[in-house]
């Protein structure tokens, strides 16, 4: 948990840059400084957080929240989407809460991550943060998308109950990378943190088969974004067109999506019908890795 001291371009020397931050990948830190497709130009930024255990650490994790939102202001950045309820369903880490955030350009980024403001609170971040992604993706919900519009699925949607979910064929389940098992799912039913009344908003992040698309995106025009995904009340929030290697962790993703349903029993009465269950072997073929993360929004700034 240590701060890192390296020059801009990410190599040591004599005038160091210190990046306040968990773990920074420090050579790709100085890379996305320099990157010219990124360079002057308004970006968001992917933050997951798994926080420590305990009420110290949940107490630490307010203060540093409450400084942050000082120190991003300072640097014309604000927060677009907050969500500090969100449980992994799909992947290999827990993430506990998740943010976007809208920076006018890398050079921000950059003053703010290496500022003192940043370095006051790093009692608080390490004593709070066990891990994080760090993801600079491009700007900009989906064109008409709006969290408060009315849905309307057209598919009977069930509830589900852990018995249901060990018993139904369901896409989403089972022991491949892209599924999750049946007790996890059952695990994020019973999460108290949730209102299974209310929208959820699936984080995935996706790490293609040989760095190619091509197998997912058949998958996704088969059916994640068609008639087949709006009939369960599927609607895309947010699809990057761009994506750095990650600032912050130990995946460089391909792609970053999140979409929203009108309830988790939504999403997993899409995953049991069987035209999904039949598209569903794309979605295996075409990633290498994924990870999809529950969340419920609480700011929503489009």
């Amino acid at each position: 948990r240590r701060d890192a001291a390296r020059q801009a371009d990410g190599s040591p020397g004599r005038h160091a840059v210190i990046y306040h931050l968990h773990n920074p990948n420090e050579a790709t830190m100085g890379r996305f400084a320099r990157n010219r497709e990124w360079r002057a130009r308004p970006f968001w930024m992917l933050n997951t957080f798994r926080y420590l255990p305990g009420d110290a650490a949940t107490q630490a994790a307010r203060s540093y929240g409450r400084q942050m939102r000082s120190i991003l202001a300072g640097v014309g950045a604000h927060v677009v989407m907050q969500a500090p309820v969100a449980r992994t369903a799909i992947g290999d880490r827990d993430w506990g809460a998740a943010a976007l955030v809208a920076y006018p350009d890398p050079e921000a980024f950059h003053t703010m991550a290496t500022s003192t403001a940043l370095a006051d609170t790093s009692r608080d971040r390490i004593a709070s943060f066990a891990d994080q992604y760090l993801i600079p993706v491009s700007p900009g919900f989906i064109p008409g998308y709006a969290p408060d519009a009315p849905v309307h699925p057209r598919a009977d949607i069930r509830t589900w109950y852990r018995a249901s979910l060990e018993t139904t064929p369901n896409a989403f389940i089972g022991d491949h990378h892209t599924q999750m098992s049946a007790g996890r799912a059952a695990a994020l039913l019973d999460d108290p943190r949730f209102d299974h009344t209310q929208p959820v908003w699936m984080l995935n992040l996706l790490k293609y088969t040989g760095g190619d698309s091509a197998q997912h995106d058949a998958y996704v025009a088969a059916g994640g974004q068609s008639f087949l995904g709006r009939q369960f009340g599927l609607r895309v929030a947010y699809s990057a067109r761009a994506t750095f290697p990650t600032l912050i962790g130990d995946i460089d993703w391909d792609s970053v999506a999140m979409v929203a349903y009108p309830s988790v029993h939504h999403f997993l009465t899409m995953g049991a019908h069987p035209d999904y269950i039949r598209i569903h072997r794309g979605r295996i073929e075409g990633l290498e890795r994924t990870s999809i993360v529950a969340m419920q929004p609480r700011v929503v700034k489009l």
